[in-house]
């Protein structure tokens, strides 16, 4: 497999696992079989050879492997008793429409069909697979609503639909997942909105992701657990000033609206704006740097998974959404240093940047309201500038002033040129009314996928500098 193949695969990527009761064998079950040879076919899996066994070991179902980078294998579990054929585990490269076979393999544990162009509605046959314990098809071209049947998938822990396509709302079936340890819904289509599902009974939820889902109603108590990391920003819940969104640091559930009407946050703002200001610098991720004679604020404080964190000074806040794959760092990540040999001449803002797995985003508080000027400073400081394998990275993401997309699929190294090397992006008449700007930066599921530092994928911002126009 050739270097240029494996980046071709990377948008192509689609895991799934069968798991099958077994006896010491070495021989697929034949009804199985005879679903792998309808599902290439619908998929234009070509090289599987089913004149060979595909728990044989033998080559085109066992392939040379880049772990969370390329995999293309069927393996075997023979060792599980009271039967005479194998498990099967799968993970391959897939592209085009889902085929309803799945649904002849009941005993699947997982599906994995992130980042690929499927679409078309989910099949009807999905919901016999109630062995499912993982189910992930973000990134997708989906279309329909998230069907109804997911309630029969009892043993599921991980659900992840983010930017798939699907619409709401969010079936209230959800609540009969009560295994879910984590659950992504973020970004569903259409008008319709809908209440916050009932989820009393997921009491095992470690992950609960529900960004802008036009969630209704009134905001649910998550009481003091410090392991459930929450994210429902971007919705419309109903919240009042006695409840702030900043009471738990683990619950982000920061919503544009309220930051304009100052609804929930002065308490956590601590901070009462006696002067709007006509400017706004941030070292964003890096401490208080001066250049060109103007100072740019501290921005040091760690995000976090599912954050809002406002700054005590109270014209500045962040939010951050999403956990980075394979990361061992819990909050370190979201302000990394630049690996990157840096070029430029003012190297202090591009040192360090802040970054994170979906959602990025800050406030601009205390503003006096009229038009503004906003540069936007980036620099590729985590992509090496060499040839091995990591320097193939790809970052790109969308970037948004006051809720309106400005540059869609931006990508930095290219347009700067290089990786380690600046590039500014200036907005003009920026309209900032009830004294808030909002910047937000969206990793919208496009890039690298699976290097082995799923960071390089993600939104990243160096610095940020805004100033009313005719200043």
């Amino acid at each position: 497999m050739t270097i240029f193949s494996r980046i071709f695969f990377l948008s192509l990527i689609a895991i799934w696992y069968i798991s099958l009761t077994a006896f010491g064998a070495t021989t697929i079950h034949p009804d199985e079989k005879k679903a792998l040879e309808a599902i290439a076919k619908s998929l234009g899996k070509k090289d599987w050879d089913f004149n060979i066994d595909p728990c044989s070991n033998k080559p085109n179902w066992v392939t040379p492997t880049i772990p969370h980078v390329y995999d293309n294998n069927v393996t075997c579990d023979c060792s599980v008793a009271n039967d005479n054929f194998c498990n099967e585990i799968h993970n391959n490269q897939f592209s085009g429409n889902l085929p309803s076979e799945f649904g002849s393999l009941t005993k699947i544990q997982t599906l994995r069909f992130s980042s690929n162009n499927f679409s078309g509605e989910l099949p009807a046959t999905f919901g016999k697979l109630t062995t499912l314990l993982e189910f992930r098809i973000d990134d997708n071209q989906f279309t329909g609503k998230i069907p109804d049947y997911i309630r029969n998938w009892t043993s599921i822990n991980t659900l992840m639909i983010q930017g798939s396509g699907l619409s709401g709302p969010i079936p209230s079936g959800i609540s009969f997942l009560k295994n879910l340890t984590e659950l992504r819904i973020s970004d569903l289509n259409g008008p319709e909105s809908a209440p916050l599902p009932q989820l009393n009974n997921n009491t095992l939820l470690k992950t609960l992701f529900l960004t802008g889902n036009l969630l209704t109603g009134e905001v649910p108590s998550f009481g003091k657990k410090t392991n459930l990391h929450v994210d429902l920003s971007y919705n419309n819940f109903n919240i009042s000033q006695g409840n702030p969104i900043c009471q738990n640091e683990n619950v982000n559930l920061f919503s544009p609206s309220w930051a304009r009407n100052n609804i929930g946050t002065d308490s956590c703002l601590k901070f009462v704006c006696q002067k709007p200001s006509t400017s706004l610098y941030i070292n964003c991720g890096g401490n208080q740097v001066i250049v060109n004679g103007k100072t740019y604020e501290d921005d040091s404080s760690l995000g976090g998974p599912a954050t809002f964190h406002a700054y005590p000074t109270g014209n500045k806040a962040f939010s951050t959404t999403g956990v980075f794959l394979g990361s061992a760092q819990a909050g370190e990540t979201y302000s990394p240093q630049n690996i990157s040999k840096l070029t430029m001449e003012d190297p202090q803002l591009y040192t360090r940047a802040r970054i994170s797995p979906i959602s990025l985003t800050y406030y601009g508080f205390c503003l006096q309201n009229g038009s503004y000027t906003v540069n936007l400073h980036f620099a590729e400081i985590m992509i090496p500038d060499d040839l091995t394998y990591g320097s193939l990275g790809r970052r790109v993401f969308d970037i948004y002033l006051q809720e309106k997309l400005v540059q869609k699929d931006f990508n930095i190294a290219k347009e700067a040129g290089g990786v380690g090397k600046k590039i500014i992006k200036q907005f003009n008449n920026v309209l900032v009314t009830s004294n808030t700007l909002e910047i937000r930066l969206y990793w919208a599921g496009k890039g690298s996928q699976t290097l082995l530092n799923s960071s390089v994928r993600d939104a990243l911002i160096s610095a940020i500098s805004v100033e009313l126009s005719g200043k």
